[in-house]
């Protein structure tokens, strides 16, 4: 399993877990982001920039720092 800053754009992924504190747990939520989501990757610059995803058919910037706390599987 991979990290969601480390998946390449064009890749579908869900969420397999959430690592994180309760600050960035309710900003992802905030996002649609949550265990069992499927989520879009539209956009992963190669360095830096937020991520563009599509999640419940809504697309979603996330930072880097934060995506880097989502742990997915792959579709």
């Amino acid at each position: 399993m991979k990290t969601l800053n480390k998946i390449g754009s064009g890749k579908k992924v869900i969420v397999a877990e959430i690592p994180a504190g309760k600050g960035a747990r309710e900003r992802l939520l905030s996002h649609g982001i949550s265990v069992g989501t499927i989520v879009d990757v539209k956009r992963n610059p190669p360095v830096e920039g937020p991520l563009i995803l599509e999640v419940h058919g809504k697309e979603e910037t996330l930072g880097r720092g934060v995506a880097s706390k989502v742990v997915v599987e792959e579709l």
